[in-house]
């Protein structure tokens, strides 16, 4: 899951068609893997198989859903700008440990 859910994916803005593509695709290859695997992944009915598929998609579609609109960017962008405030308006204040007071 870590290539769809990296950090630089979920802050890129997808097209609804790129999204649902990209979802059934490796939502798809997952399956040809449990499939191809079964037995090394200890699988033994084709309920696991939905399972890992619906979880796969689920968290496929989610994470590449999550910046419509701007969620995760304008949240990231808030961080990092109420950041920047504290650190400009926030006075230097007491003692320092070389050189008595600030």
């Amino acid at each position: 899951m870590l290539p769809v859910s990296s950090q630089n994916v979920s802050i890129s803005k997808l097209t609804n068609d790129e999204i649902r593509e990209r979802t059934f695709n490796i939502a798809r290859e997952a399956m040809l893997m449990c499939v191809k695997n079964w037995k090394e992944y200890g699988i033994t009915g084709a309920d696991q198989l939905g399972l890992v598929h619906q979880i796969v998609f689920s968290n496929t579609f989610i994470t590449l859903k999550q910046p419509e609109g701007e969620g995760i960017r304008k949240m990231l962008m808030g961080t990092i700008q109420e950041q920047n405030l504290r650190q400009d308006s926030t006075e230097k204040k007491g003692w320092s440990l070389f050189g008595g007071k600030k």
